[in-house]
């Protein structure tokens, strides 16, 4: 059973269940945040949480909890590659936001 991703501007979100690993942008670096519910559906909890200077550290890093979450290394291997792209896509809109900024200056 694989789980989904949910990419938007702010965030790269896999879900599964109830656990879901979150990817988004802090400060200069990217933080990685897995939350999980209790049984009882309670309110979510931060089971691990890491903030990564480097995007290929964080890609890697959201691969690895989903492998830990879905005991699948090919849904983790696939979650890190769309994390990886979304970084990808990320850093270059913000570049050619920058850009025309400088421009505008």
């Amino acid at each position: 059973m694989g789980g989904f991703s949910i990419i938007s501007g702010d965030a790269f979100i896999w879900r599964q269940g109830r656990a879901e690993v979150t990817l988004a942008p802090l400060g200069t670096g990217w933080s990685v945040i897995y939350r999980s519910t209790t049984r009882l559906l309670g309110p979510q909890q931060v089971l691990y949480e890491k903030h990564h200077e480097n995007p290929t550290y964080a890609a890697w890093d959201v691969m690895a909890r989903v492998v830990l979450v879905s005991h699948n290394e090919d849904e983790g291997l696939r979650a890190g590659r769309s994390a990886a792209q979304w970084i990808k896509g990320r850093t270059k809109a913000t570049a050619a936001a920058t850009a025309l900024g400088a421009a505008d200056a």
